[in-house]
């Protein structure tokens, strides 16, 4: 019976790291960002240094601009979230016509429909 679980259980976390190393590869020319988990992202890193800095998240946001630069990333349960932390790159970004709109929201789109 122990020995079921434990078998069930390093297939688990192979599959698991599996998932997350071939994922990695795909984050070669995003900015960088917080330490990315597998499953839930940075939210781990993000919120101990948010949590210990006592910052609102605006001006948290900004001190992680700080460190990383104008623009960085922070994964959150696998979905990449790029943050402009500066005027100037904002004012760039939007002046940029295949950034300058909102990705599709699929649980929108899925129940309510296109809105046509």
């Amino acid at each position: 019976m122990i020995s079921t679980i434990v078998s069930y259980c390093i297939i688990l976390l192979t599959f698991a790291l599996a998932i997350y190393f071939w994922k990695q590869n795909d984050r070669v020319r995003l900015p960088p960002g917080p330490r990315i988990w597998p499953i839930v992202g940075s939210i781990p890193s993000v919120a101990w240094q948010y949590y210990w800095s006592g910052l609102r998240l605006p001006v948290f946001l900004l001190r992680l601009g700080s460190h990383f630069g104008p623009i960085f990333r922070v994964n959150l349960f696998g979905r990449d979230i790029i943050v402009l932390c500066d005027y100037d790159t904002i004012k760039e970004a939007f002046q940029h016509p295949n950034l300058n709109d909102r990705p599709p929201d699929n649980l929108v789109t899925k129940y309510i429909g296109e809105g046509k």
